[in-house]
This record gives structure tokens, C-alpha cells and sequence, in this order.
């Protein structure tokens, strides 16, 4: 399991965090390790602890380069 995983719950429906990186790279391969078993999983963005665009967060991480 990875170091950071937080459960919520969304209109009834359970949805689990993995991981934690402000890489981007980074993010996509634990979501390829974990597509094997999930095949549902996808990439969310949190930033000061709000979800945010996805796209947005790339944006961001390639400034911080």
C-alpha cells in the first residue's frame, strides 16, 4: 500500500486516495501499477487541500521544474 491513502465518502458512494506526488510522472505510473487491479482508477488534484482541474495541476507542476 502506498505511504498516503485517504477514504471519502461522495453522495453515497466510497472513493479512495493513493499516493502523493507533485509529480506528475510520478502520478501517472502508480496509476498504471494500480490499473491492473482498478480498472476504474483515474488521477484527481488537490491543491491546499481542494480538489482541483487536473490540467491545471500539470500546469503547475511543470512551473515547478
Amino acid at each position: 500500500c502506498y505511504e498516503y491513502c485517504v477514504c471519502m465518502q461522495t453522495k453515497g458512494v466510497y472513493k479512495y486516495t493513493i499516493g502523493e506526488s507533485n509529480s506528475y510522472e510520478e502520478i501517472q505510473q502508480i496509476k498504471k501499477n494500480l490499473s491492473e487491479k482498478f480498472k476504474e482508477a483515474f488521477v484527481v488534484a488537490f491543491l491546499n487541500g481542494k480538489k482541483i482541474n487536473t490540467q491545471e495541476a500539470v500546469k503547475i507542476s511543470q512551473k515547478q521544474k
